[in-house]
């Protein structure tokens, strides 16, 4: 409670928690302490994820993401949730318990040990982005080929359009 700040009102007590018993690790990673994870009984999709450390691992902060990507996986085909609208992600907070002599001094953060892209205007953001080919025009899509010959999706979306309208064209004239 106190290590993940909980709420004094929402103050996690040992019936509320179950140990899930399955592995989590990637293929990447090699385990030689057991990690616990613990599901909250009270809350539905939300998890424990606890890392025992006896050295500085300073790729921990990949790892933990790679845990939780794991955990967010079984989590989904377990309680088979869909791809719909309802869709949910579970909440897997995350402890490292470090027992190691030398002073902890990895990064805690993806963000923080990550590469950044001189190309980009702004910093990377937790998102993506989307650009939706269906706010295109015919005409827009064939500006943009005019100005980028080689551009392959372009291609491809103005070739989905086209062939949607002559599809449509049929349509009609098979209904007259």
């Amino acid at each position: 409670n106190e290590w993940l700040k909980i709420k004094e009102e929402n103050k996690i007590k040992p019936e509320d928690l179950e140990e899930v018993t399955e592995s989590y690790l990637t293929k990447t990673w090699s385990n030689e302490e057991t990690d616990i994870l613990y599901k909250d009984k009270k809350y539905e999709g939300v998890f424990y994820l606890i890392e025992h450390q006896t050295v500085v691992d300073y790729q921990m902060a990949k790892r933990i993401v790679e845990y939780k990507n794991e955990i967010q996986n079984h989590y989904q085909k377990n309680e088979k949730i869909g791809n719909n609208r309802n869709y949910k992600a579970a909440n897997i907070s995350a402890i490292v318990l470090y027992s190691g002599d030398k002073k902890w001094d990895a990064k805690k953060n993806l963000k923080e040990i990550q590469i950044i892209n001189p190309r980009l205007e702004e910093k990377q953001k937790d998102e993506y982005e989307v650009i939706n080919m269906n706010d295109y025009t015919l005409q827009e899509l064939k500006g943009k080929l005019k100005q980028n010959s080689e551009d392959i999706l372009t291609k491809i979306e103005y070739i989905r359009k086209v062939s949607k309208i002559k599809e449509t064209g049929k349509i009609i004239e098979e209904l007259k």
